[in-house]
C-alpha cells in the first residue's frame, strides 16, 4: 500500500514541478525537474563517472554525466531544440 501512495505522490510532485524551473529531490537517487524524472544510476564499468538518466512519462530521453548537464538537456527539450 505504501508503494501506491509513493507512486501517486510522485505523480502529484511531477504535476507541480512541470511548470516550475526547480529541481525537486524525491529521494537520494530520484529528482523531478520541469516534469522530467532524473535518476542517478549506479557507477558501473566501463563508466567510472556518475550517470543520470532522463525520462518523461516512462519514455527514455537520454543519459548525462552530470546533474547540471541533465538539467541543461531538459531545458533544451523543453524549448523544443
Amino acid at each position: 500500500m505504501l508503494n501506491v501512495w509513493v507512486y501517486f505522490a510522485s505523480i502529484e510532485i511531477c504535476r507541480i514541478a512541470k511548470g516550475l524551473m526547480m529541481l525537486i529531490q524525491i529521494n537520494s537517487k530520484t529528482a523531478v525537474y520541469r516534469g522530467f524524472t532524473i535518476v542517478k544510476l549506479p557507477r558501473k564499468k566501463p563508466y567510472s563517472r556518475q550517470r543520470y538518466q532522463i525520462t518523461k512519462d516512462g519514455n527514455y530521453l537520454g543519459l548525462d554525466f552530470g546533474l547540471s548537464q541533465a538539467r541543461q538537456t531538459i531545458d533544451q527539450l523543453h524549448r523544443g531544440h
